[in-house]
């Protein structure tokens, strides 16, 4: 079965602010790594989207750690994958907004 993917506008938006980050303080090679790294991911959410960790099991909603920096979490109904938000992963943990 594949899954169908939805970017929430959370999800466009926080995506959006990591790469406008990455253009300002990091080289080509980091910004287009993550590029990628997010295209990988929604790949196997679309095949898979169990594979990474449920952190609420009532809600469906699962962690991915893009890169050691950023995590994408995201919420499983029906047969679609919704992309909620890209987080920073050194921020507080209790200013999640989920």
């Amino acid at each position: 079965m594949t899954y169908q993917v939805i970017w929430t506008n959370k999800a466009r938006e926080t995506y959006n602010q990591n790469l406008d980050y990455l253009l300002q303080n990091w080289e080509d090679k980091v910004y287009n790594d993550f590029v990628n790294r997010v295209e990988v991911v929604v790949d196997h959410l679309r095949q898979n989207p169990k594979m990474f960790i449920a952190i609420d099991v009532n809600r469906n909603i699962y962690r991915c750690v893009v890169t050691k920096h950023i995590s994408l979490f995201y919420q499983l109904t029906g047969n679609s994958v919704l992309l909620l938000l890209f987080w920073n992963n050194f921020q507080e943990p209790e200013k999640l907004p989920l």
